[in-house]
C-alpha cells in the first residue's frame, strides 16, 4: 500500500485489477471503495474499524410473479419440450429469453399482442438473425402456454 493507513491492503485480483481491502485479525475481510482517501473510502473504514458488518447485496426472489412473461418463460424452461432439447440449443435460447426476461419480464403475458412481438422484432432489424431467433422462441413459449392452459 502506498500510503499506509492501519488494516489497509492492496490485493491484485486474477485479472491485475487492484482492489482494496480493509483486513484485521478477528474480522471478516471487508473491500473497499476506490479511490483511496475519497468520502465513500473513509465511511466504509470508519464502518470497518467499529466493526459494523458490510451490507450484503439484496437478492431478488428467485421464482417470478405468476402470470408474468418471466413466469411463462420459466414454466417452459421446465417442460419436457425444452429438457427434449440439447445441451447447447438449451443454452442459446435461455440466453435469448433471460435477455427478453430481464427488460419484459415483469409484464403481464395476457397484455403480448402481434404487434408487441413484431416491434420487438423490429428493434433488432440490424441483427436479423437475433430477431428472427426471439420471435422462433417467444412462439414455442407461448406454445407451451397454450398447452398447458396457461394461456388463452
Amino acid at each position: 500500500m502506498k500510503a499506509s493507513i492501519k488494516y489497509v491492503v492492496e490485493d491484485m485480483d486474477r485479472h491485475g485489477n487492484v482492489r482494496i481491502y480493509f483486513r484485521r485479525a478477528g474480522q471478516l475481510k471487508v473491500r473497499l471503495p476506490t479511490p483511496v482517501g475519497s468520502s465513500a473510502f473513509w465511511e466504509a473504514y470508519r464502518k470497518a474499524m467499529t466493526g459494523e458488518a458490510p451490507k450484503k447485496a439484496q437478492q431478488q426472489d428467485s421464482r417470478p410473479q405468476q402470470n408474468t412473461m418471466r413466469w411463462l418463460v420459466v414454466g417452459y424452461y421446465g417442460s419436457a419440450e425444452f429438457k427434449r432439447l440439447d445441451d447447447r440449443t438449451k443454452r442459446v435460447r435461455r440466453l435469448v429469453l433471460d435477455a427478453f426476461s430481464k427488460k419484459h419480464g415483469d409484464k403481464p403475458y395476457k397484455m403480448m399482442e402481434p404487434r408487441h412481438v413484431r416491434r420487438l422484432r423490429d428493434e433488432k432489424a440490424d441483427r436479423p438473425e437475433a430477431a428472427n431467433s426471439l420471435v422462433k422462441y417467444l412462439r414455442q413459449v407461448f406454445a407451451f402456454g397454450v398447452n398447458n392452459d396457461c394461456c388463452d
